[in-house]
């Protein structure tokens, strides 16, 4: 199934801060095909904002919602990461999700922590050694930024 991953790599750059000032924005970024065709977006908070406490370990930890649209028609499944670029020991995966049915158009908020989910999809251990969704957790007084990378696979 997965023969090659059709390089849509949608890219949204998110931001948490304990105590930091810096906001960075949402960016959707389709490297192949038309620009702008293939779109990630999440209700959970507006461009440039920051994620609210409800989705990061020092709140409710639940997945933020994700929408997407426009992918190509070849897709027959989704990736999804959210990882932290900027932690000391190096890049965090926060959350995967893999075997997102084509016919899906975006996870819901809160998915459950389970290995299986609705729809047959799967979520590995992440880097904190729990299965699903870890939420940001950046140390006291340092801002990071968060990436969720969505890829359409063939």
């Amino acid at each position: 199934m997965l023969r090659f991953i059709v390089p849509i790599l949608v890219l949204i750059s998110l931001v948490v801060a304990c105590g930091g000032g810096d906001s960075r924005p949402i960016v959707s970024i389709g490297e192949v095909g038309d620009p702008g065709v293939f779109e990630v977006t999440t209700a959970a908070f507006g461009n440039g904002g920051k994620i609210p406490t409800r989705y990061t370990c020092g709140g409710e930890d639940r997945s933020i919602p994700l929408e997407w649209t426009g992918a190509p028609e070849v897709t027959q499944a989704y990736a999804v990461v959210l990882d932290d670029p900027d932690a000391p020991g190096g890049t965090f995966k926060h959350w995967i999700v893999f075997d997102v049915a084509a016919s899906e158009t975006g996870l819901l908020e809160g998915v459950d922590k389970t290995e299986v989910i609705v729809g047959g999809a799967v979520q590995p251990r992440n880097d904190f050694g729990r299965t699903g969704y870890g939420g940001p957790c950046p140390p006291r007084g340092t801002t990071h930024r968060y990436q969720v990378f969505v890829f359409a696979l063939s």
